[in-house]
Formats: C-alpha cells, sequence, structure tokens
C-alpha cells in the first residue's frame, strides 16, 4: 500500500489484487504487473505468459531471503521444524523462487538483498521502506500527545519482534538486559510479540510487559511510549538484508534506536547523531545505560533521527523516485480509439499498424465507444480491447490516435499522452449527405488548432490535407506481406493461362474504358497463344 501511495504521488495509478483468486484476463487492464512474493500457482503462471504476449512488463517484488531454500535452511527456527512443516515450508520457498525467474524484473528494499537478487534476475530497482503519510499523520498525533504527557520516573525500552524466528536475536542482549533490569529498577522492558524467554519474563515479570500483536495503528502511539527503541539482530545472512524500516518506526516519533551494527542501519545510524550501533554484549550495556543516564541525548538522537526522516522516508516525498523507474521500464504504449471493430478496408488498415506495433514491443489498445468484444475473441491480434461503456481509463499512453472523424474528439479530451495523432485515410465530410450537421462535424477535424500530428496512408490525402488546409502530415504507405505471396513456375506451352483482372473505378466511364483496353489484350492473347 505504501508503493501504491508512491506511485499515485508520482501521476501513476494502481491496484492490489489477491493472487489467490483472480481472473489472470485482468491482466488486460494494467501495463505493469508486480507479483508480491507471491508462489507460482496455475493462475500466476498464466497471468505471466499473458502478460508477456501483450508487451507488459512483469516484476518481482520481495524484502526478504525467502525465495530460495539456502537461505531459509539457515534460519535455527525452519531448521528444527518438523519434516511435515519443513517440507511444505521449503515448497512454499521453492515456488516464490520460481514466480521470481519467470519475471523480467524485481523491486526489493536494501542493498544486500539485490546482491543476492542479482542471481536470479538481472535487473533489480531498489525502494526503501518508507513510511505513508498516514503513518505520518500518527504519528504527529501521537507526539502531541508525548509533549503534554506527564513525566514519569520510568525509563521504557521497547523491542519488537514479528516473529518466533527472531527468538535468536535477543539472545544477544539478554545478559545486558539483565545488568539493566537489576541495576536500574525504573528501567520496563516492553516487548511486542511472540518469545520463547521463559525464565527471563519471570524473573523480571515486574518490570516487563509482553504483548503478542498490536494492531501497527495503536503501534505507533505505543512506540512514543518508549524513552528507547532497541533492534537486536543476530549477524546472520538473513539479518544482513533486512530494512531499516524499524528505525523509521521510532524516528517518527522521535524515540533513539540502539541497533546491533548490521545491514541497512549502518548506513542510516550515524553513530550517537541518528542512532547508536552496537557490535557485542558490552555495547549494548554501555549504550543502554548510557541514554538511560543522560535525558538530553535520547531527545538530542530522537530529534536528529525524526529530521532525516522527514526528508527521505516519507512515501509521498520519494514517489516520484519509484514512479519514474516504473514510467522507464514500461513498453512505449498507444491507443487506437475506433469507431468499430466491423470488416473494412480502413479497419483493416487500423490492426495492421496495431500488429505491426505490437510485433516491435509496443503495448497496443483498441479503445471503443461500445462494444461487447473481448480480447478472447480476436486473440489473434496480441492486443487490447478496451470498451469505453465500462471502463474509465486512467493509464498513460505515449501515442493516442484518432482513426475516424467521430472519434478525435474522445481522444482530445484524454490528456494523459505524450501525443495525439490523427490517421487520415479519406476526406471523410463526403461520407455524410448534404444537409447532416456530421459534415460539419467531419470538416472540423483538418483545422484543429492544438498539437495534432497528422498521418495518413497516401499521397493524395497528404496532398489535398496541406495544399487547403496547410497541415503537414507524415506519410506511412500501405504494403503487403510478401510471405503471403508465394511463386512458382509456369508452363505456358502444354497449359491455359489464367488471367486475372482487378478493376477499381470511380466513374463508369472509366470503367468502360479500362475494360475495352483489356478486352483488346484479351483478344492478342487469344490470338497468339490459341485459347
Amino acid at each position: 500500500m505504501h508503493q501504491i501511495e508512491q506511485l499515485n504521488s508520482g501521476f501513476l495509478e494502481s491496484d492490489v489484487i489477491d493472487y489467490v483468486n483472480f481472473e489472470f484476463s485482468i491482466i488486460t487492464n494494467y501495463r505493469i504487473i508486480i507479483f508480491f512474493r507471491c508462489p507460482l500457482t496455475q493462475n500466476v503462471e498464466k497471468a505471466i505468459k499473458f502478460a508477456r504476449s501483450l508487451n507488459k512488463k512483469v516484476l518481482f517484488d520481495i524484502d526478504d531471503l525467502i525465495f530460495d531454500i539456502k537461505y531459509t535452511n539457515l534460519i535455527p527456527y525452519i531448521k528444527n521444524l518438523s519434516p511435515d512443516k519443513k517440507k511444505q515450508y521449503d515448497d512454499y520457498v521453492n515456488s516464490i523462487g520460481k514466480t521470481l525467474k519467470l519475471c523480467d524484473q524485481a523491486i526489493t528494499t536494501t542493498d544486500a538483498l539485490a546482491i543476492k537478487l542479482k542471481n536470479y534476475v538481472s535487473n533489480i530497482f531498489i525502494n526503501h521502506n518508507v513510511a505513508s503519510d498516514e503513518m505520518w499523520k500518527l504519528s504527529e498525533k501521537a507526539l502531541m500527545k508525548k509533549v503534554n504527557r506527564t513525566n514519569s520516573d520510568n525509563i521504557i525500552i521497547g523491542y519488537f519482534s514479528v516473529s518466533l524466528y527472531h527468538n535468536s536475536d535477543i539472545e544477544i542482549i539478554k545478559k545486558a538486559l539483565i545488568k539493566i533490569l537489576k541495576e536500574f529498577k525504573n528501567a520496563k522492558l516492553f516487548l511486542i510479540g511472540e518469545f520463547e524467554i521463559n525464565e527471563f519474563l519471570e524473573e523480571f515479570s515486574s518490570q516487563i510487559i509482553n504483548k503478542t500483536y498490536i494492531d501497527w495503528k495503536e503501534l505507533i502511539e505505543i512506540i512514543s511510549n518508549f524513552e528507547i527503541k532497541i533492534i537486536p539482530l543476530e549477524y546472520n545472512i538473513f539479518n544482513e538484508v533486512k530494512s531499516e524500516n524499524r528505525w523509521v518506526e521510532a524516528a517518527l516519533v522521535k524515540v533513539p534506536t540502539i541497533a546491533s551494527n548490521i545491514g541497512e542501519f549502518t548506513k542510516v545510524i550515524n553513530q550517537n547523531e541518528t542512532g547508536i550501533l552496537c557490535n557485542n554484549s558490552n555495547d549494548w550495556y554501555i549504550s543502554l545505560k548510557t541514554l538511560i543516564n543522560n535525558e538530553e541525548m535520547r531527545k538530542y538522537i530522537g530529534e536528529n533521527a525524526y529530521n532525516f526522516c522527514k526528508k527521505n522516508y516519507n512515501s509521498i516525498y520519494v514517489g516520484s523516485q519509484f514512479a519514474n523507474y516504473i514510467n522507464s521500464i514500461a513498453n512505449k504504449h498507444i491507443g487506437f480509439f475506433i469507431p468499430c471493430l466491423l470488416n473494412s478496408g480502413g479497419m483493416y488498415v487500423i490492426l495492421k499498424h496495431a500488429c505491426i506495433l505490437t510485433d516491435r514491443g509496443w503495448d497496443v489498445d483498441l479503445i471503443l465507444p461500445n462494444s461487447n468484444i473481448n480480447l478472447y475473441e480476436f486473440q489473434h491480434y496480441k492486443f487490447n480491447i478496451i470498451n469505453l461503456n465500462n471502463t474509465l481509463i486512467s493509464s498513460q499512453y505515449d501515442v493516442i490516435v484518432a482513426t475516424l472523424y467521430t472519434t478525435i474528439y474522445t481522444t482530445l479530451s484524454y490528456y494523459k499522452t505524450k501525443k495525439h495523432v490523427y490517421l487520415v485515410q479519406n476526406y471523410e465530410t463526403d461520407f455524410n449527405s448534404y444537409g447532416n450537421y456530421f459534415r460539419t462535424i467531419a470538416e472540423k477535424t483538418y483545422s484543429i488548432p492544438f498539437n495534432v500530428e497528422y498521418i495518413t496512408i497516401s499521397k493524395w490525402c497528404q496532398n489535398w490535407l496541406f495544399e487547403k488546409y496547410k497541415k503537414k502530415s507524415k506519410y506511412a504507405p500501405n504494403g503487403i506481406d510478401v510471405s503471403e505471396f508465394k511463386s512458382h513456375k509456369r508452363d505456358l506451352k502444354n497449359k491455359k493461362i489464367r488471367i486475372l483482372i482487378e478493376v477499381i473505378v470511380i466513374h463508369i466511364t472509366k470503367m468502360l474504358m479500362k475494360a475495352l483496353k483489356y478486352w483488346k489484350l484479351l483478344i492478342k492473347i487469344n490470338t497468339k497463344y490459341g485459347i
């Protein structure tokens, strides 16, 4: 949801869809498809193949090392699972890895994780975990309460564990915490999560508060009550790739953080300025004791961390960076506004142009004012068909093309495009009889004063567009698919000659003159070969 907020602030719209029950055909509604930690299901695999057939980019988004069992096998908790549960978990991880390998690129949250992912996909974008605008709002509200709160002699040290996987993390500071809790009776340890440290909890039960689960909206206010937040992490490959989001949560409410000297914390924590980094149990004891005794230092570090986060960790402030990346990797996008899908010469030209662009990697939409036709009836065209009667277009286009005078006004109202193009195949004013209002509607399209680029398929159209309306146009000549015309050697001596005559005329006089010439030619052929 934070990434959606980022994209929205960068002028891109997006949705969230549950991968379990979605119809893979919904892929037609989007330009970029991002699978977040999705295992490979039949639907997911269909969606990826279908998206690729429509020239849509497919990305994988992951913020942890749960895409290869060679990493998850290093977690002590996973190692100790029963054989059945271990197999079930490994299958899940392997399935995530399969989806990852099918995607074009990946998005992740840390530099260390990006390095690991490069063994599976070549292109990685790092989008750091940031706080949403709602989180900032709740944090500012919590800070106001903090200002008005009655001072207490208690020093609350907060620790948040997301799962039992992290039980080994608290072990590295257990000795330091025991010394602190014994030395400072006013020190309170606030634990959030699940822990297997019963003896420790019982010994200091009067100084420990343990909550197994707290809603994230409530969590912000609870963190604001901490004097110190601790983030102990065991030195392993899993924690090296962890993001700095737990430090961010504390910084939002001006709470100083003490963290293990590992991963992203080493990049965002400037020692004794925006936090404190620790390497061993003794560092933890000294750092905790220092902050417990020094209120001014707690405020100084908390304020610095807050100011740094305010500039660099707001989803809206940094949204354009993520949006720019998405725009940079998207295939070119073109929409042909067409009046119908009836079989005609003009329609065939449009479809041919659409096919040419699709074959060259463009993401192509055919946009109709009203149609019950869907893509699956026209799959051989390899592009998407949009019905404006039941679809609201919010996508961006590189090019929007009007293909008949009745479509130009709709295309001009669509502003999310870099270029408007009008494909002129005929003088459409004369499509209507005298006195018909649509003659005026059609005629006006050749004198558009806005920035519209004219394209035509014939020299005669190009000539009258310039001579009569002073509109320069690009010439895109029609052609034939030579692979469809197969030649073979003829035996003119032993077989009759067959001649195909195509006569395309405007006036009956021209038709008769051409017919007479062909008749004379036939007489000569008949005389020569005795047909």
